[in-house]
């Protein structure tokens, strides 16, 4: 079933059909009012017939929910590389614009940035410095709100959603792993990995139980009652990447994670990534400048002067 209610309280529901093996689905109206043959793009916008875009996401149930339905848009023009049917939206993004004041001018950063993520994806932003990728990673983190635009992160709309109730949003929802750590120096690794988990109230005895098993999960149990200043570079990496899986949030969001190692120890942190998406099919996005790491990815989404220049799937 497809379920919407507009801004202007117009609702629209029905049931979307596969009506081919290369992406081309039906919409009929719950009144029966069929908007004739559709076009799945990436399995995350749906074109009907009659210029209608509608973004979609299927639950466990497999029931699909509208996300948006916007007049007008081209089809492809969400960013999506090659059709994916019945993928589940992790992220949309449609139209997003911003920009800071310098001085008495207003300098655009991002501009009309159209992306969506599908659930269990690897994506890699690449860019160089002045792209505008740290902005777009700041938005996507919710540690910045868009000037413009639309935004739903795991069915919620992050564009509808108080500044003050971000906090939250990012604490539950997204897993962040910097390049220079920022563990806690006065908490051990495990006291680290917590938390995350102490922001979401979690109790005591749950708390130490996920993060024993994270610190298996990194091979980092020996080392739990250990201060930072007594990991090595790459083991800080190891408990900062336990810490963003904590909460078992809805992506994770790594900003240049190898930045600060050697090239032995991050190939150590890059298989660590590997073996997170694809043995728990976690959704990872990794912002980095650097086209080898990209190429580990599946997919690679390149940003220069704050537009999306390519969408490569491999």
């Amino acid at each position: 079933m497809l379920q919407k209610r507009d801004s202007a309280g117009i609702s629209f529901g029905g049931k979307l059909y596969q009506s081919g093996g290369r992406g081309d689905w039906s919409f009929a109206g719950a009144g029966g009012d069929a908007l004739g043959r559709a076009f799945l793009c990436a399995g995350r916008t749906v074109r009907s017939g009659r210029g209608i875009v509608f973004a979609v996401r299927r639950d466990h149930r497999e029931h699909f929910w509208i996300l948006s339905c916007v007049q007008g848009v081209p089809a492809g023009a969400c960013g999506c590389a090659e059709p994916r049917v019945g993928a589940w939206i992790m992220i949309t993004m449609r139209s997003i614009n911003k920009g800071y004041m310098l001085g008495e001018e207003r300098l655009p950063i991002l501009k009309d940035i159209h992306f969506s993520v599908d659930k269990g994806e690897y994506v890699a932003i690449l860019g160089p410095s002045g792209s505008g990728k740290t902005t777009f990673m700041n938005i996507l983190g919710c540690m910045d709100v868009m000037d413009s635009g639309e935004y739903y992160l795991d069915g919620m709309a992050i564009h509808e959603t108080k500044e003050d109730d971000l906090t939250d949003v990012r604490n539950r929802k997204i897993g962040f792993i910097f390049q220079t750590y920022n563990l806690i120096p006065q908490l051990t690794a495990q006291k680290n990995i917590e938390v995350p988990m102490l922001y979401a109230r979690i109790s005591r005895k749950e708390r130490e139980k996920r993060s024993r098993k994270l610190l298996e999960l990194v091979d980092m149990t020996e080392r739990a009652k250990h201060l930072p200043s007594e990991l090595s570079g790459g083991q800080k990496q190891r408990i900062a990447i336990a810490r963003s899986m904590a909460n078992n949030p809805a992506i994770l969001l790594a900003d240049e994670p190898t930045g600060a190692l050697d090239s032995k120890t991050g190939r150590l942190v890059m298989d660590l990534f590997h073996k997170l998406h694809k043995e728990q099919n976690k959704t990872i996005i990794l912002i980095t400048h650097s086209p080898e790491l990209a190429q580990e990815t599946q997919r690679i989404i390149t940003i220069s002067d704050g537009r999306i220049l390519s969408d490569e799937r491999k």
